[in-house]
């Protein structure tokens, strides 16, 4: 009887033995025996040597015994017994020299084995869990080990063993998890099937032969449906249990049931016996397959199993499609459980949450059978009790006993045997079908033609997803789209362009492969950083460009057809040039020389220089490039000429040019001082500054190529230009202290600023005024008289308010109209103290403003006169008072900036507008008003609730960011993903972006079809190669096959590391003799490796030997970085040392980005939120401290 839920199981003796039979006398054997007497009964058989060393085997349950564990009459035997006692030590051998060490050892491990199986039957399950509540078994363990999947086996056996042993008995081993009904039910019911005959070969099964019209052939054994069984009542519960099994037997479906080697391609396989069967996972129940081996006996002597990758390939594809399920090395997924992870993964839901989808349809299942099986037995014992008081039909089966077994738990290992994997087996097998699928996925996103480019990094992506011990890996997910389709992912390492360069080239080699042109126009958040970048990839970007300046004007700046550019390659070389040049200054002590002078180096220089440049003011037809970097010793004529005080050397980066031309009026102090800048006030010219050469690696080759030469040698004109120029400006007469009482003079708001009033130097000023200082050592203040105030609300940068110097304005100083007020002077004339830097010397004839408060008081005047007319009003005297003269644009060339001056200076007064209409003025000689021809720049976007068309802006980089950034973020950035479910993440993400793209550009509809690339793609070629035999080759006439094409190149997701960055980093490239050098990898860090294209994967410090040295060495480079006076770390020799020593069992490779982020997150909580570590660096040591 079985015993009732929530109570524990008795535990009782063995029953008393049975009564005797009669026939013996009672005590014929019961009494003593004399001495020396045989024993009783058959003599022991004597066992063998090999019998003897065999340790004990457990004894395999007898049928009694399974109808024990069946229906619950469970009962403690001798064997428990006995082995409670030897553990307990109650028990000890009759003949102890008899006893070996491994029959003790063997002894003691079977009875704990039977200890444990007394516990877990004493022991209640709960049965909404597979967890062991006393220990954890390890059932339902899905470890797969290695991930590959195993192509080439052992024999299992031979199909003459199998007719030979015809007798129910299961063709394999029972494996340690499957249940004994479901090990005798493959003996019973599906041996048979895959061993039946027909004369001297084997035969199909039943299944796959075509019977009736409801029955038709398939390779599925489907068990019966439990309400047939239960009408029956048929109470075995193995039949309820029987699972569904896939019979692959491919040898069926080929010409004479013989199939082709697959590596020999030509010899015949034989059959080799039936494999294993393999559990395979469905979503709402598990299913097994079976199949033969086979076996190369004439070839290559390998062996097959009917689901070898290898031999499926060889397969018609119409057969290989209906393969079920994705195998591993034990165990499997279906199609619908591959699909639906893929598929979850798109909306928000990861292996995690598949799985609890899972364990919800199989128990959900599982629960159904067994109320269907509970709800037939209470009918049963209802019927039984009710039968005589005639309100039912009574029944042959009322009239009878009822016997019926316990169900068991879905967890039961020996009854239902429920089994759903766990998430990180389904991750694993997910990431195997999307890389499967790769290949098609990248030829797909190559074949899309952008009409343009925008690029875009994303750094708060990669905080959270593809992370290993919750340190990021990547700095940045770098992506390249056009105007709707994503066309390059990449999971940047560094922030150098060289990770990024390598697949923007692949981009372009395969647009020039597939006949697509350049992209017209490329978009970035950066454009000065990243063209140089877009320029190497798509130089059609660069040609027929019309350099901004030239909007403004300037002229490019270019060297004289008769300066000649010289090389000094060598000291003697030098040593004679320069010996040269100096000889005037030996002839005459005060002579002087004038140098244009420059630099430039290498981009990854630390240090130092890589050439200089000379242009001497006396020899203006030559121009000296000296490769310095070849030089171990400076000759002696060039360092007279970097230290001697009589040499000149006028540059930007020397002497400061940019003060000369302040001194020299021709810039102003807040006016920025670059080359270039002071060129175009000299010279109305403007100096052409590509990025590609001044930001390269370039200037240490030998010889140098033509454009760094011209590059270089323009620098150093340059600079000797604008001083010439500036030297014969006449310097404008400052204000200082010692200038004259009486001098009229012009108060501005600051240097450079506005005017604020108008006044004079007072006479006799005292030392001090007002509590003001005047007279300071600098002599930088003077005393003014001011007789007109031109902005009331001006401060007055040196009188300070009384008390908390808290006033109108945030610097806390007496505004003008406050002093002005405060002097009581009916004339308004009041005295004030002022820098002399704020002070300049009032002339009426080319004064810039002469009274603000004229200019506020105008009406406002209508823009386009400004702009639109061509003559510029000019004054009496003939100056010209229109600031924005020579910058006129016509309306009818140029509509779009005129419509936005209309819309954008509607203010109150013409001061605003001369503002405004300057600022959209400059915004329209750069381009942003301006559509380019045959790019468009604009799509539609679908009606509004008026049915008004409305039209989405592609210009920018807003497409990249708000658009798959933003989705990724959403999508993925909960899910914690590694850095191989990461790419596999993107790779099944950027499929379903663009196929939604593609639907809604070309037909403005959604994608409402399955994603399978591969399986687009030959269904598109079958439809298009049978056309002239079946339709619906026109539903993909837009579709691009990629099948059709060269396969591409292009990387995705986790690219190899450039060959620059990995020599810089000190890294090892991947190979076969590097790998070997090092232990071996569990897959994922090997995976990874093989990605990055390095001998050891870039992973953060994970292991306690790295953190310590982590720690160690980071006190050594802070020391350093104390010692040398510099304000960070340098994590670039940290980690070329740290990869230098790599192991690869506790240290692989790492970036100064990773050590960066590494040493960053042990600034934040790690213990408690009230504890933090923090690095502090004291002037001479560097400590560890942790503070409350």
């Amino acid at each position: 009887m079985a015993t009732p839920p929530g109570q524990d199981e008795p535990i009782t003796r063995p029953p008393a033995p049975r009564p005797r039979l009669p026939g013996r006398p009672k005590g014929s054997k019961d009494g003593p025996r004399p001495e020396n007497a045989p024993p009783r009964g058959r003599p022991k058989k004597q066992r063998c040597d090999s019998q003897k060393a065999k340790p004990n085997a457990y004894v395999i349950p007898t049928d009694d015994l399974l109808f024990d564990d069946y229906f619950g009459d469970e009962q403690l035997t001798d064997e428990y017994i006995e082995a409670f006692d030897a553990l307990s030590g109650l028990s000890a051998s009759v003949n102890p020299a008899q006893s070996s060490e491994s029959g003790t050892a063997s002894s003691t491990s079977r009875a704990r084995t039977l200890l444990d199986e007394a516990v877990r039957r004493s022991h209640i399950q709960p049965f909404f869990t597979s967890k062991s509540t006393v220990y954890d078994d390890g059932y339902g363990s899905d470890s797969e080990g290695e991930d590959d999947e195993i192509q080439d086996q052992a024999p299992v056996g031979s199909s003459s063993a199998l007719d030979e042993t015809n007798d129910g008995k299961p063709w394999f081993r029972k494996p340690v998890q499957m249940p004994d009904w479901l090990y005798q039910f493959f003996g019973r019911v599906i041996k048979p099937m895959i061993s039946r005959r027909k004369k001297n070969s084997l035969d199909r099964p039943p299944s796959y032969e075509t019977g009736r019209a409801h029955a038709p052939a398939s390779f599925w054994v489907m068990p019966p449906d439990p309400a047939f069984m239960l009408a029956r009542r048929e109470f075995n519960i193995k039949n309820y249990y029987q699972p569904r099994v896939y019979l692959w037997l491919p040898h069926f479906f080929a010409a004479e049931h013989k199939l082709t080697c697959p590596n020999c391609k030509a010899e015949t396989l034989e059959k080799n016996g039936p494999t294993p069967p393999r559990r395979v996972v469905d979503i709402n129940d598990n299913f097994w397959i079976v199949t033969w081996q086979y076996y190369c006996r004439k070839g290559c002597k390998s062996y097959f199993s009917g689901w070898s990758t290898k031999l499926l390939e060889t397969l018609p594809r119409y057969l290989r499609l209906s393969f079920p399920a994705v195998l591993s090395r034990r165990g499997g997924l279906s199609h619908n459980v591959i699909t639906l992870l893929r598929v979850a993964n798109q909306h928000k839901m990861g292996p995690s949450g598949v799985r609890a989808l899972l364990v919800e349809q199989h128990t959900l299942r599982y629960n159904q059978i067994l109320l269907q099986y509970l709800e037939a037995v209470l009918e049963v014992v209802q019927g039984s009790e009710n039968h005589g008081d005639g309100s039912s039909q009574p029944s042959i089966h009322a009239y009878l006993g009822l016997l019926v077994s316990d169900f068991g738990d879905f967890w039961d290992s020996q009854k239902f045997g429920g089994f759903v994997p766990t998430d990180s087996y389904l991750a694993g097998m997910m990431n195997r079908a999307i890389e499967k699928d790769e290949a098609a996925a990248a030829q797909h996103t190559s074949l899309l033609a952008p009409d343009q480019i925008a690029i875009d990094d994303s750094h708060k992506i990669t905080k959270h997803i593809a992370k290993i011990d919750s340190v990021p890996v990547f700095t940045a997910l770098w992506t390249v789209m056009d105007s709707r389709y994503i066309r390059g992912q990449v999971l940047a390492l560094t922030k150098a362009h060289d990770e990024r360069l390598g697949p923007l080239m692949a981009m372009s080699r395969s647009m020039k492969v597939f006949g697509y042109r350049e992209p017209p126009v490329a978009f970035s958040d950066d454009p000065v950083k990243d063209k140089a970048l877009l320029y190497s990839a798509f130089p059609s970007l660069a040609r027929g460009l019309t350099p901004m300046a030239h909007a403004y004007g300037l002229e490019e700046l270019t060297l004289p057809l008769s300066t000649r550019i010289v090389t000094l390659d060598s000291p003697h070389v030098i040593e004679a040039k320069l010996s040269s040049l100096l000889d005037p200054l030996d002839c005459d002590p005060q002579a002087t020389l004038v140098i244009g002078f420059d630099a430039e180096w290498n981009i990854s220089r630390t240090s130092g220089v890589s050439i200089i440049q000379l242009y001497p003011q006396s020899r203006p037809d030559e121009i000296y490039i000296i490769p310095v970097y070849r030089i171990n010793h400076l000759p002696p004529s060039l360092l007279r000429v970097l230290i001697s005080p009589n040499v000149y050397k006028k540059t930007f980066n020397l002497v400061d040019l940019k003060e000369f031309c302040i001194q020299q009026g021709i810039v102003e102090r807040k006016r920025g001082g670059t080359l270039d800048g002071l060129l175009k006030e000299t010279h109305n010219k403007y100096l052409l500054k590509d990025e590609t050469l001044r930001r390269c690696d370039d200037w240490e080759l030998y010889p140098l190529r033509r454009d760094l030469l011209c590059y270089a040698a323009l620098d150093a004109y340059a600079s000797l230009l604008v001083f010439e120029e500036a030297k014969k400006r006449v310097p404008p007469t400052r204000i200082t202290s010692d200038t004259a009482a009486g001098t009229r003079v012009v108060l501005y708001t600051q240097e450079g600023g506005f005017p604020a009033a108008l006044g004079k130097i007072a006479d006799s000023p005292p030392a001090t005024f007002q509590g003001v200082r005047v007279k300071v050592p600098s002599g930088g203040r003077v005393l003014i008289s001011i007789d007109e105030v031109l902005l009331p609300s001006a401060a007055a940068t040196l009188h300070f308010l009384p008390g908390k110097r808290s006033g109108r304005n945030k610097a806390g100083t007496y505004t003008l109209s406050q002093l002005q007020n405060a002097s009581g002077s009916a004339a308004g004339t009041f005295q004030m103290v002022a820098l002399v830097s704020h002070l300049d010397l009032y002339d009426p004839q080319t004064a810039p403003v002469v009274a603000q408060r004229e200019v506020l008081a105008q009406p406002p005047i209508d823009p386009r006169l400004m702009l639109l007319d061509g003559q510029s009003e000019s004054s009496d005297d003939g100056s010209d008072e229109d600031p924005l003269s020579g910058t006129i644009i016509e309306e009818n060339e140029n509509p779009e900036a005129i419509c936005m001056l209309e819309a954008y200076t509607a203010v109150s007064n013409s001061l605003e507008v001369w503002e405004k209409a300057k600022a959209l003025l400059e915004l329209a000689r750069q381009g942003y008003y301006s559509d380019l021809d045959d790019v468009p720049m604009y799509e539609k976007a679908g009606v509004d609730k008026y049915g008004l068309q409305k039209w989405k802006c592609l210009r920018g980089t807003n497409n990249v960011e708000g658009g798959p950034h933003g989705d990724i973020y959403r999508k993925f950035g909960a899910l914690n993903a590694g850095p191989r479910f990461t790419v596999n993440c993107l790779t099944d993400h950027r499929t379903w972006y663009n196929l939604q793209a593609f639907a809604s550009h070309v037909y403005n509809v959604d994608w409402e079809y399955h994603h399978s690339i591969p399986m687009i793609n030959r269904t598109s070629f079958l439809l298009n190669y049978l056309s002239d035999r079946i339709g619906g080759a026109q539903s993909y006439r837009d579709w691009v096959n990629g099948d059709l094409y060269e396969q591409t190149e292009e990387a995705f997701g986790i690219c190899p590391l450039p060959e620059s960055l990995r020599i810089r980093y000190c890294m090892e490239s991947h190979s076969e003799a590097t790998c070997a050098k090092f232990a071996k990898l569990n897959a994922s860090d090997d995976w990874l490796r093989k990605r990055q294209g390095l001998a050891l994967p870039v992973i953060p410090p994970t292991t306690l030997v790295a953190r310590k040295y982590f720690f160690s060495k980071l006190h050594s480079f802070s020391e350093a970085a104390v010692a040398s006076g510099r304000k960070k770390i340098d994590f670039e020799a940290f980690s070329q040392e740290w990869n230098r020593t790599a192991d690869g069992k506790d240290r692989f490779y790492i970036t100064p980005e990773v050590l960066s982020a590494y040493a960053k997150s042990w600034e934040k909580p790690k213990i408690n939120r009230s504890h933090r570590i923090s690095l502090v660096a004291p002037p001479n040591r560097v400590q560890m401290k942790t503070f409350r």
